[in-house]
């Protein structure tokens, strides 16, 4: 509905909250956005961005125009989400990726996977893989519908991205420093150092036979499948400086933490 998309208060509403506020996304996908809307709701996103100084965040699949013409809209630093789905009128054209894609890559445009229960195919990971195309960041977009496959959890999604061949420590990276850049956190988030927030986790890389799912079968029954010899295995989460996953009451909030 464009009358509620507001760019001045919206604007307003990224100003007066900055403590929170680290973007603002618009889903440019059918039917939510209507057809004859066609680009106007991502236009008024990048003004509500451009007049806030926050990054936009571009929810793709269906989308209501050829991919390039909405990466074209896109200023450096701004985020496409979902980026290996395997709908229609997406990332990939045919056999390779869309026109437009590298380009907006090399003006610095941010590309996010966001598997979710329909938002992951590896068949388009593969076309962009074998061209040099890899994520910048890395999501689960887990929600009530994913929860339970086919993303589970954080560390199985990176584990498919270690199964396709991305080296481990730009997994890692894609989930922390890059991530943290990306909403302008990268101050006190993703890093062990002095002084940023302790959020941490420790894991191992267990070495099997596993097999992860893609999003297809979830939405159509074609889905894909991957076979892999390693997967990513969270023993410790540390949250804030508090780890978790512990009996409560907490041993490591210490006796003068215990009533808060």
């Amino acid at each position: 509905d464009l009358d509620m998309l507001d760019v001045g208060a919206g604007i307003r509403a990224a100003r007066q909250n900055r403590d929170i506020v680290v973007g603002v996304k618009v889903r440019m996908t059918q039917p939510q956005v209507i057809r004859d809307h066609d680009l106007e709701p991502l236009r008024r996103a990048v003004a509500v961005g451009e007049g806030a100084g926050i990054p936009v965040i571009m929810h793709i699949g269906y989308c209501p125009r050829p991919i390039g013409e909405l990466l074209a809209l896109l200023r450096p630093g701004d985020i496409v989400t979902h980026c290996f789905t395997g709908s229609d009128n997406t990332l990939v054209e045919g056999s390779r990726l869309a026109r437009g894609a590298h380009e907006a890559r090399a003006r610095g445009i941010i590309f996010d996977v966001g598997h979710g229960s329909g938002s992951f195919s590896f068949r388009v990971a593969d076309i962009a893989i074998a061209e040099g195309f890899w994520p910048d960041t890395i999501s689960t977009d887990i929600h009530s519908l994913s929860a339970n496959g086919p993303v589970y959890d954080l560390p199985t999604t990176m584990s498919k991205f270690l199964a396709l061949g991305m080296p481990l420590g730009d997994v890692v990276q894609a989930v922390t420093s890059r991530a943290a850049k990306a909403i302008g956190r990268e101050s006190s988030l993703g890093a062990i150092k002095i002084g940023r927030t302790a959020d941490l986790a420790v894991f191992s890389v267990e070495e099997g036979r596993f097999t992860f799912r893609d999003s297809g079968a979830q939405l159509s029954g074609l889905g894909m499948e991957r076979s892999a010899t390693s997967r990513l295995r969270v023993h410790h989460t540390i949250r804030a400086g508090i780890p978790w996953g512990l009996p409560w009451p907490h041993p490591a909030r210490g006796v003068g933490l215990a009533a808060d």
